[in-house]
């Protein structure tokens, strides 16, 4: 305990009133502006879908499901047949914009989702899937965010408020359900279902790039049965979508994948945040990537004594670090990570760095992010320095914080003998 906490808990000892009305007023503003923003974003969400959906990916998941199923899934990344299918979706909503149109990056298991949805009219498909989005954030952040109940409201509210978070929800982005399957492998691990574990993160096979170093730095933990499970899971669907595309899909989609990796700008990806666009080289390209990914292996395997908090923290951060191509909207995954590293440590300061980096997130709007975008990819780096040299910690899902929240103040630390007979 740092001498700032045990003066804090002596002040709460001593004023035990005073610092609950304080904790309460606290909560109560922060409350009261996550509400405010949390509105304000989900207004914007609802203006979104109502507006231009074909302008919202979600649309392109659900022309991957009607081209598979009109032309045959093998030609899922014939840019001809795919132009066609976009045409046909503009021509059918004329008044609903205008898809975006990049050679299709989608997995199959992305059109795969969407195929109950295909067969609906457009505007009623993005209204259920966006249900289906809303309900999966909402279990994984709070399930994630630590502290009591009125806490986990504070947080949860707050995290719906910033940019990043609303483009993410207004997309219909594939990622709400990569945390949610991240949020139950953590609470599978902390009930020791480690098998089950590794199955709670087959959704990473939706967007790999999102999620990729989460299995590797649980591995690099010693949790073997949950790596063991996803690798096992991973290879059943990989056969599936084998059988599905044939082998001459199959290599077009491989092709297609290295074609973004290589052109980000085609695909609308931001190079402020994106740590492999500050290099111009392949070599320097590789090498950012290969640090990166070292240092998340690192960050894991250094606190590979304690609870999984700080291992799926590390692969969450580490596969934003390591991604290709980056957009804006792949930053939700941040807040899982950030709750799951305040779950692990009892810093205050540690609180104070994670708050900073909410209001760089906060900053990066859809006109600021050229500006404080940089300031995306500074706060990672930072977090995972930080987690580098603090080391593991004495206790994994126990954060003294979060007891002051709950009004459960740690005790003093105990005077000296020395000091009370000086």
């Amino acid at each position: 305990m740092t001498e700032l906490e045990t003066r804090a808990a002596v002040l709460a000892a001593s004023h035990p009133q005073a610092v609950r009305r304080l904790r309460w007023a606290f909560l109560g503003v922060a409350l009261l502006a996550g509400i405010v923003l949390a509105a304000l974003s989900i207004r914007q969400w609802a203006m979104f879908g109502i507006q231009r959906p074909l302008t919202l990916d979600f649309a392109l998941y659900r022309a991957c499901s009607i081209q598979g199923m009109q032309y045959g899934w093998g030609q899922l990344y014939d840019v001809n047949i795919q132009r066609q299918v976009y045409q046909a979706q503009e021509a059918a909503y004329p008044t609903a914009g205008t898809m975006a149109f990049a050679p299709n990056v989608c997995t199959p298991l992305e059109g795969w989702l969407t195929l109950p949805l295909a067969a609906v009219p457009l505007p009623a498909g993005y209204l259920i899937w966006s249900l289906l989005i809303f309900a999966a954030t909402a279990f994984a952040f709070w399930t994630l965010a630590p502290g009591t109940a009125l806490a986990k409201l504070v947080q949860v509210a707050l995290a719906f408020g910033p940019y990043p978070v609303l483009l993410s929800l207004s997309e219909g982005q594939v990622t709400s359900f990569q945390i949610a399957g991240a949020a139950a492998c953590w609470l599978l691990l902390r009930r020791g279902r480690d098998g089950w574990a590794g199955i709670a993160l087959l959704p990473l096979a939706l967007k790999p790039q999102t999620l990729a170093m989460v299995p590797l730095t649980l591995l690099v933990t010693g949790r073997l049965r949950t790596f063991g499970a996803w690798l096992a899971g991973s290879a059943v669907l990989g056969l599936a979508v084998l059988a599905n595309l044939g082998i001459d899909g199959t290599v077009a989609y491989l092709h297609r994948i290295q074609f973004a990796s290589s052109n980000p700008a085609g695909y609308l990806g931001g190079p402020w945040y994106n740590l492999t666009a500050h290099f111009q080289t392949r070599l320097g390209r590789y090498g950012a990537e290969a640090l990166a990914g070292a240092l998340a292996l690192f960050v894991a395997w250094r606190h590979r004594g304690a609870g999984p908090e700080v291992p799926i923290a590390a692969g969450l951060v580490g596969s934003l670090l390591v991604a290709p191509y980056l957009h804006l909207d792949d930053f939700i995954t941040m807040f899982p990570a950030a709750w799951l590293i305040l779950r692990a440590h009892s810093r205050r300061w540690l609180w104070a760095l994670i708050a900073g980096g909410y209001v760089v997130v906060l900053l990066c709007t859809d006109t600021g992010t050229a500006r404080w975008g940089e300031g995306l990819l500074l706060f990672e780096l930072t977090l995972m320095i930080v987690l580098c040299v603090i080391g593991m910690p004495k206790t994994s899902a126990t954060d003294a914080s979060m007891k002051v929240l709950a009004g459960q103040a740690p005790p003093p630390r105990p005077v000296p003998v020395d000091a009370r007979t000086s």
